[in-house]
């Protein structure tokens, strides 16, 4: 992954999780600034290792970190919950929250970065078909092709936005999350 790709899914995710805390835009900016500012300093360092977990994980303590760090700073540090409960309250309520959000955000970036280099009238089969449930016949009416293309772009389509999320360990959706679909999408 390169940097830009880094900064184009972990900028917004880490923001959105931020502002979830209750921190006002320009505190988010801040923080998700100064986790940035960090992770140039230490990434040249880091070594993964699958016992410790995860780099989400690593980064999610990070963010919390920071967060309280703001908080005290600010003087609030009385609104700050105390013990196990601190976590649950800086970041998305469990782990399992914090990483369908950055698979939401993964997807999102898949989808523009797949949109971005696919033909029009490719997109379009996957977007009306896929995107907006449309039937293929009435996709295929609409653009003037077969059921067969309009399959068979919404198809490769999607395997491409799947191929991308797994560039960036995450996967497209779950079973649990198919009702956050559209969220993923925009649409």
């Amino acid at each position: 992954m390169s940097w830009e790709e880094f900064v184009a899914i972990y900028q917004p995710f880490l923001h959105n999780v931020v502002r979830r805390t209750g921190m006002n835009d320009h505190d988010a900016c801040d923080i998700v600034q100064d986790v940035f500012l960090m992770l140039l300093r230490t990434l040249p360092r880091f070594e993964y290792r699958s016992e410790r977990g995860r780099f989400r994980g690593w980064l999610k303590t990070i963010v919390q970190n920071m967060v309280v760090d703001r908080l005290r700073r600010k003087g609030r540090s009385r609104e700050i919950p105390i013990g196990d409960e601190a976590v649950v309250e800086l970041a998305p309520r469990t782990d399992d929250a914090w990483n369908r959000e950055y698979r939401l955000q993964v997807a999102r970036f898949a989808q523009e970065q797949v949109q971005s280099s696919s033909a029009e009238v490719t997109w379009l089969c996957f977007e009306e078909h896929v995107l907006k449930r449309r039937t293929a016949a009435e996709v295929a009416a609409q653009l003037g092709l077969s059921c067969g293309a309009v399959y068979m772009n919404a198809s490769r389509t999607l395997a491409r936005i799947r191929e991308k999320c797994a560039e960036f360990d995450a996967d497209l959706i779950n079973g649990r999350e198919a009702a956050d679909r559209r969220a993923v999408v925009g649409v």
